[in-house]
């Protein structure tokens, strides 16, 4: 999930969903743009940088959790290659 107008969260949203579809192999669901009044609009919207609630897999789905549980290491990779390769993106420079 990221805040609707906020065209870098958007585009770090899909960057990350690409990587843990491409780790976990389930079913790609998308990216959600969330409004004012949505689930976690209020972290997403008053954070001063990008900001992204990663929703990767539904704990609830037994066969899902299970995925999870057998790519555990290949997710947290996944997570901080995406960090890594992300990070020049984030850095403000000054003039």
């Amino acid at each position: 999930m990221y805040y609707y107008l906020s065209h870098t969260s958007k585009a770090l949203a899909l960057a990350l969903q690409g990587s843990l579809v491409g780790c976990l192999q389930l079913r790609d669901r998308g990216v959600v743009g969330v409004k004012d009044s949505g689930r976690g609009a209020h972290l997403l919207k008053n954070t001063n940088v990008p900001c992204l609630i990663a929703e990767p897999f539904f704990i609830d789905n037994d066969s899902d959790l299970k995925r999870a549980h057998e790519r555990f290491e290949n997710l947290a990779r996944s997570y901080a290659r995406f960090i890594a390769d992300s990070a020049d993106s984030l850095i403000l420079h000054e003039d």
